[in-house]
């Protein structure tokens, strides 16, 4: 799976527009050096975006906008299918992670000035601040998050 073309698509829609982004999960960890396969492409908008955002993207939208809640995220977010990449785009407004340790909810608060400008798969994009992609994912706890806080050498 190449994810170039659905990260370009993203980035150039949301660059055009001068959409404040972040992109987090596992494509942030690779920015940083990690290794671990990427399952899709996750990043956060301000919700005043959001459903801009869906009727760009109406063609390859498979979920959302719209709130959901399950067993780590609490948030209103949407996903698109480009091709064969899924790319999920979450809102900073109300969002909340669950801490895998204690099961306690966390308010995810977003500063989208915080970030760096890192080259993934041939392009500059805006990463999540190295120290609040390991503090998020320390809180999620899931093993893919354990497995990038291990390559990124903050054990």
């Amino acid at each position: 799976m190449d994810p170039r073309p659905a990260l370009n698509w993203i980035v150039d829609y949301l660059e055009a527009q001068d959409i404040p982004y972040l992109i987090c999960g596992g494509l942030a960890a690779q920015a940083y050096g990690g290794t671990r396969p990427l399952a899709d492409i996750d990043l956060y908008v301000p919700d005043a975006f959001i459903d801009g955002i869906a009727a760009m993207g109406r063609e390859y939208l498979s979920f959302g906008p719209a709130h959901h809640r399950g067993e780590q995220w609490d948030l209103v977010y949407l996903q698109f299918s480009f091709g064969d990449q899924l790319v999920e785009v979450g809102s900073d407004r109300n969002c909340r992670i669950r801490e895998a340790s204690s099961g306690e909810w966390h308010s995810k608060a977003l500063n989208f000035t915080r970030y760096q400008t890192l080259p993934v798969y041939g392009r500059r994009v805006r990463i999540m601040d190295k120290a609040d992609l390991i503090a998020y994912k320390r809180i999620l706890g899931r093993e893919v998050d354990r497995e990038d806080i291990r390559q990124l050498g903050e054990v």
